[in-house]
């Protein structure tokens, strides 16, 4: 019975060292699947941080574009409107003196009662 008991506890060791050595493979293993799920987490939120970073950078651009075409947008309108003005004046005047002209052709008309201007 001694010999059956020893042969009992040798086996009962070696599962024991089995299971132990099982445990400790699948601990390794999924220590192992954590720290690639960890590496993809951390390489995902890389490319996700550098993705929102371009596209502020390319709002920015944007905004700043839009910007300077506004500007340049004002500048255009305020030269267009000095322009008509100085042709809007330059007609007034070209006008008023088309005006002098046939002003100085007409006959002086007199009205009865009123004096010769000299």
């Amino acid at each position: 019975m001694t010999q059956e008991k020893a042969y009992i506890y040798a086996e009962l060791k070696r599962k024991q060292t089995e299971i132990t050595t099982a445990n400790e493979v699948e601990k390794q293993r999924i220590k192992a699947d954590m720290c690639t799920q960890i590496s993809h987490t951390d390489a995902m939120e890389r490319r996700e941080a550098e993705f929102v970073i371009e596209r502020a950078k390319a709002k920015e651009f944007v905004a700043h574009e839009m910007q300077q075409r506004l500007q340049l947008e004002k500048e255009l309108a305020e030269k267009r409107q000095k322009v008509l003005k100085i042709k809007y004046e330059a007609k007034t005047k070209r006008l008023e003196m088309e005006l002098k002209e046939k002003m100085q052709r007409l006959p002086i008309i007199r009205v009865w009662g009123q004096r010769n201007p000299t």
